[in-house]
């Protein structure tokens, strides 16, 4: 198996975002628990800026990885039955839950960015499981 370096650099960055984010909002689940001291609110600016930075680059690799970057929207029009229109759908949302998790620090958004993160997970998982090695 030969992939793309754009593809390459999509699931690294994708991964990397995902991976951040949860570990940021598990220490934030700590502290609201009294596991842990509560962490200044920086910590989640700056990681959830940075987690989004990555999730942002990985969506630019996408569209390298293109060969018609104007058609990324009939990516959508499949989510029934594939697992990478699928992903195309939840990244965004995931983006945009992160995003609002960080403007309003509101537990929801966090708990349903976590959910989409895993999720994400799942659909990358089930696209690498369909390519033959």
């Amino acid at each position: 198996m030969n992939p793309a370096w754009s593809v390459i650099f999509l699931t690294t960055l994708i991964g990397a975002g995902q991976g951040l984010f949860l570990a940021i909002a598990g220490v934030d689940a700590a502290a609201r628990l009294g596991m842990i001291a509560p962490v200044a609110a920086d910590f989640f600016v700056t990681g959830s800026f940075v987690s989004l930075l990555l999730l942002v680059c990985g969506l630019g690799a996408s569209f390298l990885h293109l060969g018609h970057p104007e058609r990324a929207w009939r990516a959508i029009a499949m989510w029934r039955t594939s697992w990478l229109s699928r992903e195309v759908i939840v990244l965004p949302a995931f983006m945009a839950c992160v995003a609002l998790w960080v403007l309003t620090g509101a537990l929801p958004w966090a708990l349903a960015a976590a959910l989409l993160a895993l999720l994400l997970y799942l659909c990358i998982g089930m696209i690498y499981g369909a390519v033959k090695a």
